[in-house]
């Protein structure tokens, strides 16, 4: 994570608010990648097939876009919506838990010790 800029890394508070906000707009922006060929609807470029020409404006739309919709209702809100709203609500839940516990469990096996800042030598005692 960067180092938070002048004026917010004056203020603890607002330190955090800005590092939260990197890691908001980081994930975001990783997560909405567009695809080459891909047609997608963005607000303010309407239907759109993602080209070699297009491709860096519709990644930058998509995610101001995404940060925008994350305002008004947080993600998880959304998929219970769907899930809830179809006739295929159980299978839903179970496959978003599936998916859930098996990130956490990847993620999780890809830390090491250093990684969670202990050191060798506290580990061996």
């Amino acid at each position: 994570m960067p180092v938070t800029p002048f004026p917010y890394s004056a203020d603890d508070l607002l330190s955090s608010a800005w590092q939260r906000g990197w890691s908001h707009g980081h994930g975001i922006a990783c997560h909405n990648v567009p695809s080459l060929g891909q047609v997608l609807w963005t607000g303010s470029l309407g239907r759109v097939k993602v080209t070699a020409e297009n491709i860096r404006e519709v990644h930058e739309d998509t995610c101001f876009e995404a940060a925008d919709e994350a305002r008004d209702f947080s993600p998880f809100e959304q998929n219970a919506h769907e899930f809830n709203s179809s006739e295929f609500g159980d299978e839903l839940w179970e496959a978003f838990e599936a998916g859930q516990q098996t990130a956490i469990w990847a993620d999780l096996a890809e830390y090491d010790s250093v990684d969670y800042g202990i050191e060798e030598e506290e580990q061996q005692s």
